[in-house]
């Protein structure tokens, strides 16, 4: 279900891509499409998997890396000012987080403080 708020969340920022890690919930699993309410089928969404951190990278090529951590240094009030029109935000799951391995792409790391 997550997936489904991110995916909306992202519609509403006119965000173009999302990019899931292998071993990612489905896209369509009806849970995620009832959360995503229709974002993951207007289209205007492009969903890409990469199947390692090598792969993201190469996808990610341009970008400014933020990655979410509970103790990141950029916090959500202050990312405003950080932002350059070029950026990609990596997102672990609940009980993990993000990887060290998907940690190391980042040049940033934000702190989304909510329950």
């Amino acid at each position: 279900r997550n997936l489904g708020v991110i995916m909306r969340t992202m519609e509403a920022f006119d965000a173009k891509t999302l990019i899931l890690s292998k071993g990612s919930t489905d896209v369509y699993n009806p849970k995620v499409v009832r959360c995503s309410m229709g974002a993951v089928v207007r289209g205007g969404l492009q969903v890409l998997l990469a199947e390692d951190s090598n792969e993201l990278r190469d996808l990610l090529k341009g970008y400014q890396i933020f990655s979410t951590d509970m103790n990141g240094e950029v916090s959500t009030a202050d990312l405003p000012s950080h932002l350059t029109g070029k950026d990609a935000f990596i997102f672990g799951n609940e009980a993990t987080g993000v990887s060290a391995d998907l940690q190391g792409l980042a040049r940033k790391r934000l702190r989304i403080p909510i329950a």
